[in-house]
């Protein structure tokens, strides 16, 4: 895998863990439609990187080496 394709990919974990931080101050606050909201957003832009990094796994697989 090339350099810059693992800075994408501990950049979008990075901003997760971010935003994860916050859902979960909303939810020590009581605010849980916002830490709910916050919660399924972030997992979807996980389930994404997760899927551009599957992609550039098996890519690399078919690669000669």
């Amino acid at each position: 895998m090339k350099k810059d394709e693992l800075k994408h990919f501990r950049k979008g974990i990075k901003d997760v863990q971010r935003m994860l931080t916050v859902a979960a101050k909303r939810l020590n606050d009581g605010r849980y439609e916002a830490a709910v909201e916050f919660m399924m957003g972030e997992a979807a832009l996980l389930q994404k990187l997760a899927t551009e990094l599957r992609s550039v796994i098996e890519d690399g697989e078919r690669k000669p080496q």
